[in-house]
């Protein structure tokens, strides 16, 4: 099973300016009130045939400056089921532009980690894909030799941009992306 998911990194200059100048379309004089709903929904992932368990990604990351972002991935029993113990999913990921997002915005490096530990990615391996084609072949495991499992069934992942100097000089509003694909394969 293949999930795309597209990592983007937008410059808000000016773009913040133009919210606040007119926030959702109400006027200053009129008692209105506007519900927005904020929500994440993380898209399920489940091989062919599969129908008693699920693999979690996030469904997208945005970057708006220098900063880290959470992508984990979990496994998770469909409703009404349990994990088997014996079972091992095996996730990868291929970056469409070998981890830098680019655009208009310019090429903005960023990292990509997962740990088996929330919060402890200094054990944790940068990924960097295996092939120079978008194929499975290609993709990297996000932890080598580990697998989600009943007693392991989330891999806490983490994406940093630690250097977005190429965006410094570009138009508000402007985007550089990346796409990732995800790979879930039982063992």
């Amino acid at each position: 099973m293949v999930l795309k998911r597209k990592v983007t990194g937008i410059v808000l200059a000016g773009v913040l300016a133009v919210a606040a100048a007119a926030p959702l379309g109400l006027s200053a004089s009129a008692a209105d009130n506007k519900d927005v709903t904020v929500s994440y929904v993380a898209d399920a992932l489940q091989p062919s045939g599969v129908t008693d368990y699920y693999v979690t990604v996030p469904s997208g990351v945005t970057f708006t400056g220098v900063e880290t972002k959470s992508m984990d991935v979990t496994l998770n029993p469909s409703a009404g089921t349990v994990l088997a113990q014996d079972l091992q999913v095996e996730v990868k990921v291929y970056s469409q532009n070998s981890y830098k997002m680019t655009g208009d915005a310019g090429e903005i490096p960023y990292t990509l980690k997962y740990s088996t530990t929330s919060g402890n990615f200094a054990q944790s391996t940068t990924l960097v894909n295996t092939g120079s084609t978008k194929e499975e072949a290609s993709a990297t495991s996000l932890i080598a030799g580990t697998y989600l499992e009943a007693t392991q069934t989330t891999f806490y992942g983490q994406a940093e941009v630690t250097d977005d100097s190429a965006a410094a000089n570009v138009d508000a509003g402007a985007t550089s992306q990346d796409v990732l694909t995800y790979y879930v394969e039982q063992i």
